[in-house]
């Protein structure tokens, strides 16, 4: 599966609305006309990308479930690029009936790309769904100015190249295995929801942009304790920019090291995964 010129795609957001400042609006800009000038893409932008102006907030929780559930039946939408992050998505998953998802199970010629607090979509759509799960910010291929995630971008979804999984280390990783996670504070949200656990999956993605390695002592023991790494046969890390800035990298790699020893996954890391710009889109399934 992968992308064609001419194909229909979205801008949305599910989790906190972007400011309408005249930055991030340039920002969009931008996106829209590489999308459409360089990649050929027939472009629609939805309002929930945006705070909402009447109110200055988010939009209503309704709505942002109702236009990404149209995005997904709507059988001219090839690729959903969510633009949000921040703390609001699981509102929208909230919004879900199971008269939603009986009605979506099928849908498997989609590509669902978002990042951050939108790790809750991903992991509900992996779970509910057959849609192409991506984790990746589509803003970054015109914010990168080293040309890595707009390159990637293009080899992935549609050269359907196999560097979707972004692996540093030398062996990749099985191209039909099914990854769940993401961003690791956001992940921990959906604990104790029916969207948490994904009995077939093969594997776990975890990065993050805040916390010091005292949280992430704490984020991997609630891992633990919820045994999720005890069923994986492997972990991928991406980048931890807080743990990176803090020079704490080292500590975290024995921490992770620890879980290794103890339930003998294999563990990849990867500079290509994380909230920087540099990114590669790693899909999950």
């Amino acid at each position: 599966m992968h992308l064609n010129s001419d194909d229909e795609v979205i801008l949305l957001g599910c989790s906190n609305g972007l400011d309408l400042d005249e930055q991030v609006r340039l920002k969009i800009t931008s996106l829209y006309d590489c999308l459409v000038n360089e990649f050929n893409l027939k472009v629609n932008i939805s309002p929930t990308i945006y705070i909402d102006p009447i109110n200055n907030e988010t939009h209503d929780a309704t709505y942002r479930k109702e236009e990404l559930y149209n995005a997904l039946i709507d059988p001219n939408i090839k690729a959903i690029f969510d633009l949000s992050g921040g703390d609001l998505a699981l509102e929208v998953l909230n919004q879900f009936t199971e008269d939603d998802w009986r009605a979506i199970e099928s849908i498997s010629d989609k590509f669902y790309l978002g990042y951050s607090d939108n790790t809750v979509i991903i992991n509900a759509l992996l779970l509910k769904t057959n849609v192409k799960a991506v984790n990746f910010l589509a803003t970054n291929i015109v914010k990168d100015k080293s040309g890595i995630a707009k390159d990637s971008f293009k080899r992935v979804l549609f050269n359907n190249e196999r560097i979707n999984r972004g692996s540093t280390t030398p062996n990749k990783l099985d191209e039909s295995a099914i990854i769940i996670g993401g961003n690791i504070r956001c992940y921990l949200k959906l604990a104790g929801t029916p969207y948490f656990n994904l009995d077939n999956a093969d594997g776990l993605l975890l990065e993050g942009l805040s916390g010091d390695i005292n949280k992430m002592r704490s984020y991997f023991s609630q891992l633990d304790l919820l045994n999720i790494l005890d069923r994986m046969k492997f972990v991928v890390i991406g980048q931890f920019s807080e743990i990176k800035e803090k020079g704490q990298e080292d500590e975290l790699y024995k921490l992770v090291q620890t879980y290794q020893n103890k339930y003998n996954f294999k563990l990849y890391f990867t500079d290509y995964v994380g909230h920087h710009e540099a990114v590669y889109p790693f899909i999950m399934n």
